[in-house]
């Protein structure tokens, strides 16, 4: 778990975000497992969860439409926690869908509250800077 949340914080997904807070979101996480073939489908609503991939490989598309053409894209990810490599695919759109190419393990992690949680941290930090400022301030006034 160690291993993972340090990895993560590496991310720029992740980087705003505290060693506690990340673990603490991971641990809210059900870790599912697919056997190679079973679709990886995001809870209802896909485009607010990054798919985390502990182990094992995806295939995923995502579609569009552009210009009454449909594109498409597709990604191969591959982890391996033995190796304490893992994949993620951030905040997948709707259309996406990702089937397991080898005997999966994942987790799907809410976008929001990793926005939700950035956006606290900004906060607090402007806090603190505002903070700081004030005190200068009162330093100066005080030093004069």
């Amino acid at each position: 778990m160690h291993v993972l949340v340090n990895s993560l914080r590496r991310t720029p997904i992740f980087s705003q975000l505290s060693t506690q807070q990340i673990e603490a979101l991971i641990n809210r996480c059900k870790v599912y497992t697919a056997a190679s073939g079973a679709k990886i489908s995001a809870p209802e609503n896909a485009v607010k969860h990054h798919l985390l991939i502990l182990d094992g490989n995806i295939k995923s598309h995502n579609k569009w439409l552009f210009h009454g053409n449909e594109m498409q894209y597709c990604w191969h990810l591959q982890s391996d926690e033995s190796l304490c490599r893992f994949a993620i695919l951030s905040s997948a759109t709707r259309a996406m869908d990702a089937t397991a190419t080898s005997s999966t393990r994942y987790l799907f992690i809410n976008g929001d509250e990793v926005e939700n949680l950035q956006i606290e941290n900004y906060l607090e930090l402007q806090q603190i800077e505002s903070n700081m400022n004030t005190l200068n301030t009162e330093l100066l006034k005080l030093a004069v």
